[in-house]
């Protein structure tokens, strides 16, 4: 708002006074009379005239003195003394001490000791300091007054009555303190219980749900899943050569199990690389058990290409082209469990890191059973592609044995004991010996190879 031409701070030839917290000054060149605020240590409470100043406001600075209140330009500052002392009068000058005042009496304007019994109140202490205290109303609480003070003393009052002409209709009741207290112990105990059995269920219910998605981890995969994790399992064995060596030997395990009629498949496809290996090592095996053969077939194999990531790649491309994929997808659900892999059967296989690490713990289920809707938001966000709801098993899939065959079909023929490979001739008359044809033995199987 804009300050009018007849504001206290502008130069008027007709101003007579001006207001509180000001005083007038007059104006150079005879302009008039202009109204100025007092300085900061001044004060003026009226209006004044010409030639009335500002007074200069009151110091509290002196001996146990004490600012009560600092004041403006329009009220001048207040002083008290400090505690245990008074002023001596009304002009406020100085502060002397307290006389001390005995039981019954308070200390009063300007250090007088006056009975507190007179006013209905009450001092229990000696000293320089304490004021009259008021007396307890017993009859505003129900109670009669046991004990009437005599000013060294509250009341004492008694229990709560019905009527308060009448001490005697004594109300029995537990006292407050009492009852909050109690009933504060009571609602904390069901409160504590409620909370432990919520604890409890909730952590049944995650072990539960851990025990389930355990169980349903065992659950046979689809093809392209187990395909999946075998790459999963290759790119853990390039990283770590301890899995390698896992690897491995779960997979000789199992291919001394499972190879059956492949058994002169696979040395062919692991020593390829390698011409004339495969004669020698059908002949050093010729003559030991199938597992022990294909034991010896692995073992040679091995010290051969190491432990190593591409190791692991060769052999399960070797049972690949022996069509044995079921051993391959077999050792890997074998070691589904052991390293660091897991299945979610609605977001496909994932990497057991970071946050699939914590999804499998205790407060991932807990978290899952209290807040179901953030779960399937998570879902919704992992799932890639739709997927079958009904899954096969690749192990079923595949036959683990080949269907059976006529005894004059290729591939067939063995000979019922070990013998060399070339014909044998007859010294008489140059003939050749007829082999005895019989059926696939595994126990003597051993195949019919033409030398030059």
């Amino acid at each position: 708002m804009s300050i009018s031409s007849r504001s206290p701070s502008k130069c008027d030839k007709n101003r007579k006074t001006c207001p509180p917290g000001h005083y007038m000054n007059e104006c150079a060149d005879n302009e008039g009379y202009e109204c100025l605020q007092c300085s900061v240590d001044t004060f003026q409470p009226n209006p004044n005239r010409l030639g009335d100043k500002c007074r200069v406001m009151r110091s509290c600075g002196d001996r146990y003195k004490e600012y009560a209140s600092y004041g403006d330009t329009v009220t001048d500052a207040h002083c008290k003394c400090m505690k245990g002392f008074h002023f001596e009068n009304e002009d406020q000058r100085a502060c002397v001490p307290n006389r001390e005042c005995g039981k019954g009496y308070g200390q009063a304007t300007y250090g007088v000791c006056e009975s507190c019994l007179e006013k209905q109140m009450y001092s229990d202490v000696k000293d320089r300091y304490q004021q009259c205290k008021p007396l307890r109303n017993c009859e505003k609480e129900n109670r009669c007054v046991a004990k009437k003070s005599n000013g060294t003393f509250d009341n004492v009052c008694g229990p709560v009555v019905r009527d308060i002409n009448d001490c005697s209709s004594v109300v029995e009741k537990v006292d407050d303190n009492v009852s909050n207290k109690y009933l504060s112990a009571i609602i904390g105990s069901v409160v504590g219980v409620f909370v432990i059995v919520f604890i409890f269920i909730i952590i049944l219910l995650a072990r539960r749900r851990r025990a389930q998605r355990r169980k349903n981890a065992q659950k046979p995969l689809t093809s392209e899943q187990l395909e999946e994790l075998k790459h999963k399992l290759l790119d853990k064995c390039e990283k770590d050569e301890s899995l390698c060596k896992k690897t491995l030997s779960t997979a000789f395990r199992v291919t001394e199990d499972r190879i059956d009629r492949q058994i002169w498949n696979l040395p062919q496809e692991l020593f390829r690389s390698q011409p004339g290996r495969y004669e020698i090592l059908v002949k050093k095996y010729t003559e030991s058990h199938e597992k022990y053969a294909v034991n010896g077939y692995l073992r040679d194999w091995k010290e051969w290409s190491g432990s190593t990531h591409e190791s692991v790649k060769e052999l399960f491309h070797c049972l690949r082209q022996c069509k044995r994929d079921d051993i391959t997808y077999e050792v890997c659900n074998q070691l589904r469990d052991e390293v660091d892999i897991s299945f979610d059967v609605e977001a496909n296989i994932n990497d057991m890191g970071g946050n699939n690490r914590a999804k499998d713990s205790l407060m991932y289920d807990i978290r899952d059973i209290l807040f179901p809707c953030a779960k399937q938001s998570e879902k919704k966000g992992s799932l890639g592609k739709n997927e079958q709801a009904e899954t096969t098993h690749k192990l079923l899939e595949i036959s683990q044995s080949a269907p059976d065959m006529d005894s004059k079909a290729a591939g067939a023929i063995y000979r019922e004991h070990p013998l060399p490979s070339a014909p044998e001739y007859v010294d008489d008359n140059n003939t050749i010996i007829e082999p005895n044809i019989v059926d696939y033995k595994r126990q003597f199987s051993c195949p019919v190879q033409c030398t030059t």
